[in-house]
């Protein structure tokens, strides 16, 4: 039986160009933020709590925006595959201004109470001032950041990927060299601790803005997004952005805010739980990066052949990126598993910390090739797809029926050690699993979403 269909090559080099980037691009970042998360853990398990329970609140922030993107990516991808760039700048406008507008208004709210926003995620009094001094200084790096997500978002989906590869990677390098400056007060400045990770973190992000702000000026004909046009959507695009794209913002945000709950409730159950899941995460997260690459370029693949008309080669792709998805899912929780022992050697932490830390990595890895699945399904697949209201309800419902309740119950009612309680969630991935497998069986999934230039929808 053959595992992977056979796809040209013309196919397989657009994956390569699509998917290395953004797998090179997450990979540096997550390799790095768990080299943030090293140096944090230098200064000992508070500090690296707080910037946990900070950095929830920001989470929250950033799927809202990246819902805006992934939002926005649906119509991007099926009208680069038609070509028209015109509507393409309509609705990199519409993301702009949303994305910014949202980042600016909750930002605000973070600088002015940050105590307040902050005793949300924990009640832990020693964690509450730590994390109020780390929010109240990174709050506006996510305006810089919204912005520069939506634009390098646009410029992925015309199958522009290595820009944001650049600008991320050096975005990246330099909160981490400064990191390593203002922690632990290197080449003559002070040692900040905490403070000073903040703050690497906001000159980064100001550094990304201005790069993309740069590229943008430079109005490159083929990746002109930032025009006239991009403030005149006119009324039918920007129904068809409110239709396709709210759902995802919808998804994204509901989504944002029950993984935060997750945060949340191992906030109320201890520093150690926290920590613990902290660090799972955290590597979990880089052994994991290549396969948010073939959901973003799943979208792109899909999305433009069903924008083009070519409605079978948007099928025959979609069922070979979820395969691929799956097997290399496989691989990655292997690697995972294997690699436990050596990896949590670099944490000093306690060794509670860290049996904990590694029964949580035992757990991720096994459901590894799930995940991946549905990685691609939802970001990928059914968004590029046009199928965004199931989407929505296969993430949505995961979270909230089966993994916020059973948390909940498992860690704050029955008690259970925080190993215990993280194999309870993964039975949301089990679920999505399910429901992708009929829902791509249906054919129900492929929706063409762009409009003709007399204004009517491309039709099936």
């Amino acid at each position: 039986m053959q595992i992977l269909p056979d796809r040209d090559k013309n196919f397989l080099r657009s994956l390569i160009v699509l998917a290395l980037p953004i797998s090179i691009q997450n990979l540096i970042n997550s390799s790095l933020n768990m080299v943030d998360t090293l140096m944090l853990g230098a200064l000992g398990e508070i500090e690296i709590a707080a910037s946990s329970v900070a950095n929830a609140l920001f989470f929250i922030i950033m799927l809202v925006v990246f819902g805006i993107s992934s939002g926005s990516s649906v119509l991007v991808s099926q009208y680069w595959g038609k070509k028209d760039v015109r509507s393409i700048q309509r609705i990199f406008g519409i993301s702009l201004i949303l994305s910014s507008g949202i980042a600016f208004v909750i930002s605000l709210l973070i600088f002015l109470f940050p105590e307040t926003v902050v005793s949300i995620v924990t009640d832990k009094s020693e964690l509450i001032g730590p994390s109020a001094g780390y929010a109240r200084i990174v709050a506006f790096s996510n305006l810089f950041g919204a912005a520069a997500t939506v634009y390098i978002g646009t410029l992925r989906c015309m199958e522009n990927a290595r820009f944001g590869m650049y600008v991320h990677s050096a975005g990246i390098l330099t909160n981490t060299l400064l990191n390593w400056i203002m922690i632990f007060g290197k080449l003559g400045f002070p040692a900040l601790g905490l403070k000073g990770a903040a703050i690497a973190t906001l000159i980064a992000r100001m550094l990304e803005f201005l790069v993309c702000t740069l590229h943008a000026a430079s109005r490159k004909k083929k990746y002109a997004i930032l025009s006239r046009e991009s403030f005149r959507p006119g009324r039918l695009l920007f129904q068809d952005y409110l239709r396709y794209s709210l759902p995802v913002i919808v998804n994204e945000s509901l989504w944002g805010v029950g993984y935060s709950l997750l945060s949340v409730i191992y906030g109320h159950m201890g520093t150690l739980a926290v920590a613990a899941a902290s660090i799972a995460v955290s590597i979990e997260r880089i052994l994991g990066a290549t396969v948010f690459g073939i959901a973003s370029a799943a979208i792109v693949l899909v999305g433009k052949e069903i924008g083009a008309g070519n409605l079978e080669n948007g099928r025959q792709n979609a069922h070979f990126l979820l395969r691929l998805s799956f097997f290399y899912g496989g691989v990655l929780g292997i690697i995972l598993m294997l690699s436990r022992p050596l990896v949590l050697s670099l944490f000093n932490l306690s060794p509670d910390t860290l049996q904990a830390a590694a029964a949580i990595l035992g757990v991720m890895a096994l459901v590894m090739p799930a995940r991946s699945f549905n990685a691609t399904l939802i970001v990928g697949v059914l968004r590029g797809g046009g199928d965004v209201h199931f989407a929505l309800f296969a993430d949505v419902s995961g979270i909230w029926l089966l993994s916020v309740p059973l948390l909940a119950f498992a860690g704050l009612v029955l008690k259970l050690p925080v190993a215990v309680t993280y194999a309870f969630i993964a039975f949301e991935e089990v679920y999505r699993v399910a429901l992708g497998l009929w829902r791509m069986k249906s054919g129900k999934w492929i929706r063409p979403v762009t409009r003709e230039a007399d204004g009517t929808v491309s039709a099936l």
